[in-house]
């Protein structure tokens, strides 16, 4: 009642301020709103925002002008103001999707038609209730909009209510730090405490500190104004479950030692039991409490202050929400570090398989090992140092490899925006946390981030001239292939091939192939020339090019392909941005256009096979190889005939066969379909584009080529194979020559194996598909390896 009698005064003081804004919605903005509002997807139970009733007038009235009447009449404000306020709700859900343009910037941006329509209508609505609804809508905007929105918010004589719905509806951290500096000891803020959020996109770092010095500043406010030891415990949670997230666990013991004992007493707080209706806050809180109760306890007793970890542990035992699969494992792997009771030959089952002590996992997990529930980083380093000293090298590189959390870099414009909200004490509070956090993260040896660097433009195998046609000469730009003739026989096949040319009797051809390069779904195949000396096909030759960095091919040319010992290929310039890059590739874009360009190169420099080895010069460095050596591995096989050129074959180690084998066969099973020209498959020779190209007589010596990356590739050292394998340490891949193209090997990104070298848990991704397995292999012999599937996935 008091919301809507405050909601009645709005229509004068509306209709005075903006009577152009107070117009009836049009029939368009009607139907837009009504096929897009978010009120159609209403739960019953649910407390009715404005946009839920004016969805629910629309939906009873078919007549709009008795919608509007019965809107408002629902709200209780006079149909003038009704109609303003609708107008401003579909307006907003009608720009809610829109992404920010980097011309006219985003929605709330100064100057912009939503951000009018906000400021001069939803602020000016007494009761907040139409911020509030708007909040729902902004809750899924970029970060920099969500902080403009919470500084709008934040001027409505309500906006300690209107804050505390937004973070009630998004859990969002901005809201959340508005509403703690605005009011440290509300009711709301110590609510929305007791579930901060544990995860932030990008990860807990993400915003340089501003979390950390929002809470500190917050929390001195509410001491300041007699905080109850209550609220004092909720902002005890919050901060050291920031500081436990972030790796910094030498603060959060301090902090801990700081507090008074009333407030470490309470600590964690009391988990509780959740309901049937609305359960999720009541979840984030539980686990919010359980996963403070382990890190706390982990870096306590790191700490030496083992009887405090057990104290804390001890208080989490008590409460009445019960743990859930994820925790009750994490518990499981902590207290084993703490206090160790199995014998480490005995730690690979639980670890990776699990336990039937851990209880059923949850309706939406699948059951699993400890490791993959230690999610927190004092665990995680505990854990580490047990797994070390038992000798699991792979387990203690699975916790280590990447640091305390996932690191990514800090969005400067959503920061900027956010550092808007703070006064000057609080953001040069923020600058400090920000030097502690990098200060941190640097002292940990842990890569500088998780951004991955865009894909350079490394020097090419060898240099190709670019030219221009020569004056007079056309170029073929985008017209069709010339006709082949109907006889033709080639030695791959016809959707291969880029250019087809005959000068006399000899042939030649340009195809496209992913024998060297997998570009994904990305259209960068690597381009060879087959051709023919003295009307017989001489073994293909790679040439170092892939389509769309930056060249096409263009299907015919008034330039000779071969002439002499010079090739000179016709191409367009098409290339591809990398920026542009996206899985699905639906939105490439093209940074060089050119047509009438010449490549030239030697034909000698192209065949040239300086250790005669099987291989050309240009594919050796393709593929790392040493083009001076013949034999790049010292193994005593030639490159060009070594089935896995890039690892010295020797013995394997007991099980080390059948694993290799079991890993192949789990990723080059899938593989295949992602490769756009298909490898060989059986007896298919037309299939075998290489092989085949290299004409009639005898099979030339080798067989596809397929990649691999992994973390030990000696693991393959005792494979013979039927095509060549190259496998790359992710270092090695990464330093290979692509031309700038984008290149997806298969991954193989864990192997983590037990003490005796007999049971292996094995991921891998080749990029579209992929899985895990847990193999078992003999003790003695070459026997194949017991393979049993623990996940799969295609995208």
């Amino acid at each position: 009642m008091r919301v809507l009698l405050l909601a009645a005064a709005a229509g004068a003081v509306l209709l005075s301020a903006a009577p152009a804004l107070a117009a009836p919605p049009t029939e368009a903005q009607w139907t837009d709103y009504l096929e897009n509002t978010y009120a159609r997807f209403h739960s019953k139970g649910e407390a009715l925002t404005w946009d839920d009733r004016l969805y629910q007038a629309a939906s009873a009235n078919a007549d709009r002008s008795k919608a509007m009447a019965a809107f408002a009449r629902d709200i209780g404000v006079p149909v003038e103001a009704a109609e303003a306020y609708a107008g401003v709700i579909m307006a907003v859900t009608a720009g809610r999707d829109a992404a920010c343009d980097r011309d006219k910037g985003c929605q709330l941006a100064p100057g912009a038609p939503i951000r009018e329509i906000v400021e001069e209508v939803a602020l000016k609505e007494p009761s907040g209730e139409l911020m509030s609804t708007l909040s729902l809508a902004f809750g899924v905007t970029p970060t920099s909009q969500k902080a403009v929105f919470v500084e709008l918010a934040g001027r409505h004589p309500h906006a300690v209510e209107i804050l505390g719905r937004y973070f009630g509806y998004d859990e969002d951290p901005i809201a959340l730090g508005a509403l703690a500096l605005r009011a440290p000891t509300a009711p709301t803020t110590a609510d929305a405490l007791s579930r901060v959020p544990l995860e932030v996109a990008g990860g807990p770092e993400h915003w340089g500190g501003w979390q950390e010095a929002v809470l500190e500043a917050a929390e001195a406010r509410a001491l300041a104004a007699g905080a109850s030891v209550e609220v004092q415990a909720a902002y005890a949670q919050a901060r050291l479950l920031r500081l436990l997230a972030l790796g910094l666990s030498d603060d959060a013991v301090a902090l801990w030692t700081a507090y008074p004992e009333a407030v470490r007493a309470r600590l964690p707080l009391a988990a509780a039991v959740c309901g049937k209706v609305d359960p999720r806050p009541c979840e984030q809180a539980s686990e919010a409490s359980y996963r403070l109760a382990d890190d706390l306890a982990a870096a306590l007793w790191s700490a030496g202050r083992t009887d405090e970890a057990r104290a804390v542990l001890a208080r989490a035992k008590t409460f009445a929400a019960p743990r859930t699969y994820a925790q009750r494992q994490r518990l499981s792997a902590l207290t084993e570090a703490m206090t160790p009771t199995l014998a480490d030959a005995d730690l690979f089952t639980p670890f990776v398989e699990g336990r039937k002590a851990d209880g059923k996992a949850e309706r939406h997990e699948r059951p699993h090992g400890w490791l993959f529930s230690l999610d927190t980083p004092a665990v995680r380093k505990l854990v580490a140092a047990r797994l070390e000293k038992a000798g699991y090298a792979g387990m203690v590189r699975f916790l280590t490899r990447d640091g305390p959390y996932g690191r990514w870099e800090t969005d400067p414009v959503a920061l900027n925006v956010m550092d808007g909200l703070l006064d000057a004490d609080v953001k040069a509070l923020r600058l400090r946390w920000a030097g502690r956090i990098d200060a941190a993260w640097a002292a940990t040896g842990a890569p500088e981030s998780r951004t991955e660097a865009r894909l350079g433009a490394p020097g090419r195998a060898f240099t190709w001239r670019e030219t221009r046609l020569p004056d007079g000469v056309g170029a073929w730009g985008e017209k069709d292939a010339p006709e082949l003739p109907k006889d033709l026989k080639l030695p791959v096949p016809l959707d291969a091939v880029g250019r087809y040319e005959r000068i006399g009797s000899e042939q030649a051809v340009l195809f496209a192939s992913s024998d060297y390069d997998l570009p994904g779904e990305i259209p960068a195949f690597g381009v060879w020339l087959a051709r023919t000396q003295n009307g017989a096909w001489k073994p293909p030759v790679y040439l170092g090019l892939q389509q769309s960095f930056p060249y096409v091919l263009t299907p015919g040319s008034a330039v000779p392909l071969i002439e002499g010992d010079r090739v000179r290929i016709e191409v367009n310039v098409r290339e591809i941005d990398p920026a542009s890059i996206s899985f699905p590739p639906v939105g490439l874009s093209i940074k060089r256009r050119e047509d009438g360009v010449v490549l030239e190169a030697s034909l000698a420099e192209l065949e040239r096979d300086g250790d005669a080895d099987g291989l050309t010069d240009a594919a050796e460095r393709r593929l790392g190889l040493d083009p001076a050596n013949p034999d790049s591995d010292g193994d005593g096989l030639k490159d060009g005939t070594d089935p896995i050129p890039a690892v010295a074959r020797k013995p394997a180690g007991p099980g080390e066969n059948g694993l290799a084998a079991a890993v192949v066969k789990a990723v080059f099973h899938h593989d295949a379909g992602a490769i756009m020209v298909a490898p060989r498959k059986g007896d298919d020779d037309g299939l075998d584009l290489l092989a085949a190209a290299a004409g009639g007589g005898p099979r030339a010596p080798r067989m596809n080529t397929v990649f691999l990356v992994a973390p030990d590739p000696s693991v393959f050292a005792g494979l013979d194979l039927p095509f060549r394998l190259m496998v790359y340490t992710p270092e090695q891949a990464a330093a290979l020559p692509t031309g700038g193209a984008p290149f997806f090997p298969p991954r193989v990104t864990e192997v983590l194996s037990s003490l005796d070298g007999r049971r292996h848990y094995v991921v891998w991704s080749a990029s579209w598909v992929g899985g895990s397995f847990l193999a078992t292999c003999p003790a003695k012999g070459d026997k194949p390896c017991k393979v049993k599937e623990v996940e799969g996935w295609i995208s």
